[in-house]
């Protein structure tokens, strides 16, 4: 994989991680205690897939792109934007259904 081609890579899973995030944040005001906790299994398994499969290897290869808390040098997204792309997210399919 190039680096534009990682850099690409690297925000489309970023921005998946954090949509996945903030639906276990909201899932956590509306659930009851035993149902969030039947679904935050499968929400870890997905995030640390992502993250140990996808996002360190590109860290690793290119740590140009990595955020400082991994030891880059990265700007992290910022919030506005992972807010804005989950509301559109949601924004849809609630029209879907």
């Amino acid at each position: 994989m190039n680096i534009d081609q990682a850099k690409q890579t690297v925000r489309v899973a970023e921005f998946a991680s954090a949509m996945l995030n903030i639906q276990l944040l909201e899932l956590q005001k509306e659930l009851s205690k035993s149902e969030f906790s039947s679904v935050t299994k499968g929400f870890g398994v997905a995030m640390g897939e992502l993250f140990c499969e996808l996002i360190d290897p590109i860290y690793k290869q290119y740590p140009e792109l990595a955020p400082p808390v991994f030891g880059g040098t990265a700007e992290k997204i910022p919030d506005n934007e992972l807010l804005e792309a989950f509301e559109l997210i949601t924004r849809q399919s609630n029209k879907d259904a």
